[in-house]
Parts: structure tokens; C-alpha cells; sequence
């Protein structure tokens, strides 16, 4: 039987405790039984904190009011990095990581300052939607492969599925990494960012990402229309430069 543990940050622990937890659970679990370890850091995560050796110094990129924070979120970056840095050695220690499927995602980005934003919330540009995607497979299988397809965080349901030889129901969303050809992604109406400027954020939005193109439409207001290989920060809008009109 599967041993099968879920440990969140959410708001009481910080990374170095979270992966002492991590690690103190291992011990208790024979190294002959497989486990499912799920591991929810928080640290990169607003209210941002400079955490003590893990300082950046370096001038950090971005608009100058948001600088600050931005180095504060970087600082949380490293020092998450390092503490899961910690939980992987307790892998190979353990004569786990071998044998592993590890799964490292992210479930949004940061804004800061882009397009007039600042953290996360209903709005559908890069720097929120693109997000670190790494894969161990067990037996270092594709290591060092890089895979330049778009990808979905859905599709990482069916892998994880097809590695431990679980069966899915048919129609579940996800394909196989590398055979995706169109991105969605929604954003909702927040009440809280409607309140704050409802000129801006009170809309749904859809976004559809076909490489290169990328296709934001609102409910409310005009679509965005950008050619991510050469305008990866989506300052120039080209839905008025399409032959037949802009998309409505």
C-alpha cells in the first residue's frame, strides 16, 4: 500500500519548517514503501519577506516603485530553493530518488508593475500565466530534455497517472507533454479588484496561446492580440495590425 502525505505552508510554516516536516515524515515511512509526497511552499508569496542569507543585491528588473518587492520575492525564491534543495537530498539519502517521479510547478506568476499590475489576480499576461515547469522521471529518464511546446498544468494529471499505473476515465483533460497546440486560461471577475478599479477588472477574460500567437478576450471591452517570440512581454498590441480588422 501506498503511504501518501499532503503538507501545506498556507500561512504557519515557512520552507525551513516545511521541510523539516517533510523530512521527519520520510523517516517513518519504510524505504520499501512507495509514498506520495505533496509538498505546497507559500514562501514566494505576498506579504514578501527578505529572508536572512538569502539576500539579493542585484538591481532587480522592473518598474521602480516595485523594485523593492521584487527583490524581497526573490529572496523568497532562493530561499525556498534551497530548503527543497534539502528535501530532494532526503530523497537520495533515503535511496528514494532514483526510483522518483518529481513534479515541480507552479500555479501562477507575479506581477510587478507589468501592464500597471502588481502580484496576481484577474488579468492574463505572461508574467502571471508563465510559470516553472520540471520533471524527474524515474531513472533519469529525458533528463536534460527540454521540451519548447506549450504546455498546460492539466496535462500533468494524465502523466503522473500513465507513471504509476493509474487509470484515468475517459475525457479527462491533459495531453501528452510535447502534443499540445492551444493554451486557454480563464480569468473571473474579483470583486475585490472590480471594487479597486472597475474600468479595469470588471470582465471575464479567456486567453488562447497557439505559438507564437496569443489571443486575450474580454466580455467587456476590446481583445489583445501579441506575437510572444518576438514581444514575449506583451507591450505591443497587434489585434488592429490583422488583415480583416481586429478581433472583436
Amino acid at each position: 500500500m501506498k503511504k501518501s502525505q499532503e503538507l501545506k505552508n498556507e500561512v504557519d510554516f515557512a520552507a525551513d519548517e516545511l521541510t523539516d516536516r517533510a523530512i521527519a515524515w520520510l523517516a517513518t515511512v519504510p524505504s520499501s514503501q512507495p509514498i506520495h509526497l505533496l509538498v505546497n511552499y507559500f514562501d514566494p508569496h505576498e506579504p514578501y519577506r527578505t529572508q536572512p542569507g538569502f539576500e539579493v543585491d542585484a538591481p532587480a528588473p522592473g518598474w521602480r516603485r516595485h523594485r523593492r518587492a521584487r527583490l524581497r520575492y526573490d529572496s523568497e525564491i532562493r530561499f525556498m530553493d534551497h530548503h527543497f534543495g534539502r528535501l530532494l537530498q532526503a530523497l537520495k539519502d533515503d535511496g528514494r530518488y532514483d526510483d522518483a517521479l518529481v513534479v515541480v510547478v507552479a500555479d501562477h506568476g507575479e506581477s510587478f508593475g507589468e501592464h500597471e499590475n502588481g502580484g496576481h489576480g484577474p488579468w492574463l499576461y505572461e508574467e502571471v500565466l508563465r510559470v516553472p515547469l520540471l520533471i524527474h522521471f524515474p531513472k533519469g529518464r529525458d533528463a536534460g530534455k527540454v521540451v519548447d511546446a506549450p504546455v498546460s498544468t492539466v496535462d500533468l494529471l494524465p502523466l503522473v497517472a500513465k507513471e504509476v499505473g493509474f487509470p484515468l476515465p475517459p475525457n479527462v483533460e491533459g495531453v501528452p507533454i510535447g502534443e499540445r497546440d492551444l493554451v486557454l486560461a480563464e480569468a473571473h471577475r474579483s470583486d475585490v479588484f472590480t471594487r479597486l478599479a472597475p474600468d479595469r477588472y470588471d470582465r471575464d477574460l479567456v486567453a488562447a496561446i497557439r505559438w507564437p500567437w496569443k489571443l486575450i478576450v474580454p466580455d467587456v471591452g476590446g481583445a489583445e492580440l501579441y506575437r510572444l517570440d518576438d514581444d514575449p512581454t506583451e507591450l505591443r498590441d497587434r489585434n488592429g495590425d490583422i488583415e480583416g480588422g481586429p478581433v472583436r
